[in-house]
């Protein structure tokens, strides 16, 4: 995913090239798989529009069971790349906040760490190793996905009995349930 754009920093605003990727990429612990895309470089007045789709997994673990996962991604890429030395001067330009888009002194621009930083949005907030995982007993700490636990289940606070009535939700006797005070009625 390192692409020398010399040549295409020589040549005017508008100028492409597009270009085919698949590869590992050791550099980053949380691509588990192979990076694969297709990306359009463009030449702008200030430096190189990365245009493209990618292809990768990442490494992570389900937010119930904590069993390690990999999690396929794909996603679109669009960020424009500044050059850290003018191509046909050879003195070092201004160079932008995020150091991670800068196309380095001998003009490779590298989608590394784009794509890792990326990759890792696509990944939700809570990952599941499937949709059904039971996750760990709460009392006792079993993994519930691999074997079953004896533990009761918490006792619902008697507060809620109403609106698990309403929900449909079981667990609840009568003899647990209280009536809800009336309007003017104290303890």
């Amino acid at each position: 995913m390192q692409f020398n754009v010399a040549q295409l920093l020589k040549s005017g605003p508008g100028e492409e090239r597009q270009y085919t990727f698949q590869e590992q990429e050791p550099r980053y612990k949380e691509l588990v798989a192979e990076v694969q895309g297709e990306v359009r470089l463009m030449r702008t007045d200030r430096g190189i529009m990365v245009l493209g789709e990618v292809e990768t997994a990442i490494g992570c673990e389900c937010s119930r069971c904590l069993a390690q996962m990999v999690l396929p991604v794909q996603f679109a890429l669009e960020e424009e790349f500044f050059p850290s030395i003018d191509v046909t001067t050879g003195l070092p330009m201004e160079l932008p906040e995020d150091r991670s888009l800068v196309i380095d002194a001998h003009h490779i621009l590298d989608l590394g760490e784009a794509v890792r930083q990326l990759a890792i949005i696509q990944m939700p907030l809570k990952p599941l190793c499937r949709e059904d995982c039971a996750g760990f007993c709460p009392t006792c700490g079993k993994d519930l996905n691999q074997t079953s636990c004896h533990c009761r289940p918490a006792q619902t606070d008697h507060r809620w009995a109403k609106l698990a009535e309403v929900r449909g939700m079981v667990g609840l006797s009568p003899a647990r349930t209280r009536p809800s005070p009336l309007k003017g009625e104290s303890h």
